[in-house]
């Protein structure tokens, strides 16, 4: 049987839940090789904000089998599937962060 290479994949998260949703997915799913949820700091005043650069969406890399998409999709936080990223997208984002920082 051939080997599968894990693939990037988009998923909406809920407001705030970034921090229980990657710790959830670190315990729960061993398949996901990668977690991306790019940010950026923002000031508000006088105060340092991190906020998410694509808020609510995080990017998990992880070989698509129906056993792993039930495994996420099942988190008792919530998280919806939206679809499949290139590895260019996932290069142009981290792009973005490593200039942002």
């Amino acid at each position: 049987m051939e080997e599968q290479i894990p693939q990037w994949f988009a998923w909406k998260i809920k407001p705030g839940k970034f921090e229980k949703t990657k710790q959830y997915l670190e315990t729960n799913v061993p398949e996901i090789t990668s977690i991306l949820y790019p940010f950026q700091n923002n000031l508000v005043g006088k105060r340092k904000r991190i906020s998410g650069l694509y808020d609510l969406y995080i990017f998990l890399k992880y070989v698509n089998t129906g056993e792993v998409w039930h495994k996420i999709h099942s988190i008792p936080i919530g998280i919806q599937y939206i679809g499949s990223c290139a590895e260019e997208d996932i290069a142009c984002i981290t792009k973005v962060i490593s200039n942002k920082i």
